[in-house]
């Protein structure tokens, strides 16, 4: 059976599965890749992961920041909503 896959793709897969980056490029070159095009998609696939894993990151606390504004702002004797304005380090 013939799968055909990117180069792309095996390398993120790898990447996501936790195998280390000096083991990826060694594994596919072995496969018959050419070592420069492994090295240069490794070393994009790391620094995207590493992006994404920062970025989810930052959402995560951004809804946490959001839930506890929701939980303080109550409603002000007039019926308005009321806000806490802070200063929050991200």
């Amino acid at each position: 059976m013939k799968v055909k896959c990117s180069l792309k793709e095996i390398t993120e897969i790898l990447y996501e599965e936790g195998v280390p980056p000096a083991k990826i490029v060694k594994i596919l070159t072995r496969i018959g890749f050419s070592e420069g095009r492994v090295v240069s998609m490794v070393a994009s696939i790391t620094t995207l992961c590493e992006q994404r894993e920062s970025f989810n990151d930052i959402l995560a606390r951004l809804e946490k920041l959001e839930k506890m504004v929701m939980t303080i702002g109550g409603k002000q004797g007039n019926g308005k909503e009321a806000y806490v304005h802070r200063k929050v380090k991200i």
